[in-house]
């Protein structure tokens, strides 16, 4: 079930989502289907299929309708951290450390 919107991209959007079967918050990349976009969103979910690290978001499922495709990923509260750094500045050793650790 899709919710609020998260933020947008140039070709994309990303609300929050919630697996109604679990209650489980999730974020729902959806894109406009055209022939490209398909072939980005496959390269895209192959990479993240592949990817398995703490620091990158969890890949959980594609969806496809006829005009859209969602990308199902693990949701992160806080944003990214470029958001986070134009939110509130640079950051002290400790929170870098935390981010990277």
């Amino acid at each position: 079930q899709k919710g609020e919107l998260l933020g947008t991209g140039g070709y994309s959007v990303v609300h929050l989502g919630m697996d109604i079967s679990t209650g489980k918050l999730i974020a729902i990349k959806q894109l406009t289907s055209t022939a490209s976009t398909n072939s980005n969103v496959e390269r895209e979910v192959e990479l993240l299929v592949e990817l398995t690290h703490p620091r990158i978001v969890h890949y959980l499922g594609l969806e496809r309708t006829p005009t859209h495709l969602s990308i199902l990923l693990e949701y992160v509260p806080g944003g990214s951290v470029a958001s986070l750094l134009q939110k509130f500045g640079r950051f002290h050793e400790s929170v870098i450390r935390a981010y990277t650790g």
